[in-house]
């Protein structure tokens, strides 16, 4: 994989070898920008960050803060849409092992749903969740962490408020083993 320099040296040279049209250099503007923001993506280091304080409503139209989490270890359990799916893969065996030990917190990622939708999806998700997940309207937590698309994203925070770990995915052995071994260091 190319580092940014290697790459802009690669599109300088495109841009004097391709025709000088609006419509390449306009191409190749959004490919530096989509190129630079999975950078970017890759480049964010979450270990060591401090938790993002928030206050969130659930399906219920309970409010939840991230003070009543507080001096305690917490999973936050993250996902779009699509990665929704994959939720139950890492929540049901990671509660069944360490549930009375750890604070688990599920957010949606439901920042794209339009203001007149909002009464109908949260009566979707009390159709089909029992335990309270977060509605991040806004996306500003999903945008804080970062979170992977299409999948979950599991975050270990310690007691004191630091991601300790960051995974994501769909919830495979190994990402569980991994997840696992998170768990241990924040309860300790």
């Amino acid at each position: 994989m190319y580092n940014v320099v290697e790459y802009l040296i690669i599109i300088g040279v495109f841009m004097k070898s391709a025709l000088r049209g609006k419509r390449t250099v306009i191409v190749i503007i959004l490919l530096i920008i989509s190129y630079l923001s999975v950078v970017t993506a890759y480049d964010k280091n979450f270990i060591g960050k401090q938790a993002k304080e928030f206050v969130l409503e659930d399906q219920f139209s309970k409010e939840h803060t991230w003070s009543k989490f507080t001096g305690k270890p917490v999973i936050l359990l993250l996902s779009d849409r699509e990665g929704s799916k994959y939720s139950d893969n890492w929540s049901k065996p990671l509660f069944e092992k360490f549930g009375k030990n750890v604070e688990f917190i599920a957010i949606a990622d439901v920042s794209s749903v339009p203001f007149f939708l909002k009464g109908f999806i949260r009566g979707k998700f009390r159709e089909a969740y029992k335990n309270p997940v977060l509605l991040d309207w806004d996306g500003d937590i999903v945008e804080y962490y970062g979170i992977t698309e299409n999948v979950t994203t599991f975050i270990a925070i310690n007691k004191n408020g630091i991601v300790q770990s960051y995974l994501s995915g769909k919830g495979s052995p190994d990402e569980l083993a991994n997840a696992e071994a998170a768990i241990q260091t924040i309860i300790r």
